[in-house]
């Protein structure tokens, strides 16, 4: 019960997370799902639909529907784990460090090629054809520059200069919606054909910025077969047969609140869903990020929360009796369902908005270094 969606930006974004204070502002380089909820719930209500009806209550009301996040050609952002060299780029191996941290194996070695130091990757990338090859992808943004007008005589303001930094115009970005049951994915579809196919999103709208260009089709839910066949990849990468390991790997922001109400960064099996409560965090590369947002009912800032970082990743394991190849393997079989499940409804608190969206044994914790840099380095030397 998918929808595949893609935005084309027509004008410059200009798209953040807080209200806007200073004169030099920044953008996100992705479209948060609740930016996109709220345009598509206000170009519905602009063409005649009504907060009362059955579908606008099942969709925004009830939360029937999860808008994710969409990002640049449905990039993914770089886990936290990830490392490249501060010197060659793309051109020399990347590493993961996931793995590695719960193995106890070296995490400061230097750039394979060039004995430079590795550092942290920014951004996105995209998942290549061949088996551990991905490649950065570059985020087009310029700079708007504008000037405060004085409302008594319809003039510059001296003083009031004002720059912000956005996102092109004629890019793609796509991602998902994703319906609870048959009778949301209904009443969606009945909020998209009602609506227009032309959104406004982000600040700047007088100006003409945020205009986008709406389409989607219908989607494909992720097969189980291909979350079991990527957590045994995973435990055959980690190598020791007396362990069951997975991770969670996050493509957007997550909210996880401990018993104090309060934002919490380390988390547990358990947190993710109760059938997990056995597994222990082996292996944690995360970090948070402040997340607010505008009340444009009430007309006030919402208060401000530290999320779960997009990009955080979290190795979770617990043992299992080494010559019980049966009990491994059914243990490995219920896993993969439960993450399954997980990867189609998201974890934490806020799913409607877009938070919590996550990728179970993410390839690219077990393909680079192995393949990819293998490769990489013998094609090279």
């Amino acid at each position: 019960m998918i929808l595949e969606t893609r935005l084309t930006s027509e004008s410059p974004l200009a798209i953040s997370v807080r209200r806007g204070a200073g004169f030099s502002l920044d953008t996100l380089h992705h479209i948060p799902g609740n930016a996109i909820r709220g345009a598509i719930a206000q170009a519905y209500l602009e063409s005649g639909g009504s907060v009362t009806s059955s579908e606008f209550q099942r969709v925004f009301v009830a939360e029937g529907v999860r808008f994710q996040d969409h990002r640049s050609d449905g990039a993914r952002p770089w886990p936290l784990s990830a490392r490249q060299c501060s010197q060659g780029l793309e051109k020399h191996p990347y590493r993961d460090l996931l793995l590695a941290a719960a193995t106890g194996r070296r995490l400061l070695e230097p750039c394979r090629w060039c004995e430079a130091k590795m550092e942290r990757p920014q951004g996105f990338y995209l998942p290549l054809g061949q088996v551990g090859e991905v490649r950065a992808v570059e985020i087009s943004v310029e700079r708007q520059m504008h000037s405060a007008v004085d409302p008594r005589r319809l003039s510059v303001l001296p003083g009031q200069f004002h720059s912000s930094r956005t996102r092109k115009a004629a890019q793609n970005f796509e991602g998902r919606l994703v319906a609870k049951d048959a009778d949301s994915l209904e009443a969606l579809e009945s909020v998209l054909e009602r609506g227009k196919s032309e959104l406004t999103l982000g600040r700047g709208r007088t100006r003409g910025l945020g205009q986008v260009r709406f389409r989607y089709d219908a989607g494909e839910p992720t097969r189980p077969e291909s979350v079991r066949e990527r957590l045994q990849a995973l435990n055959a990468e980690f190598g020791l047969t007396d362990w069951v390991v997975f991770s969670c790997t996050f493509c957007s922001a997550a909210l996880f609140y401990d018993e104090w109400l309060r934002c919490q960064s380390q988390l547990s099996g358990g947190d993710l869903d109760p059938h997990l409560a056995d597994y222990e965090c082996l292996s944690a590369w995360t970090g948070q990020v402040p997340w607010s947002g505008w009340h444009a009912g009430a007309g006030l800032p919402r208060p401000e929360l530290w999320m779960i970082a997009p990009g955080a990743s979290y190795l979770f394991g617990r043992r299992v009796a080494r010559d019980r190849v049966d009990e491994r393997e059914q243990e490995l079989a219920r896993v993969a369902a439960v993450l399954h499940r997980l990867e189609q409804q998201g974890v934490g608190e806020r799913l409607a908005e877009g938070f919590g969206e996550m990728i179970a044994c993410s390839e690219y914790h077990y393909e680079l270094g192995r393949a990819g840099s293998a490769d990489r380095q013998a094609g090279g030397a």
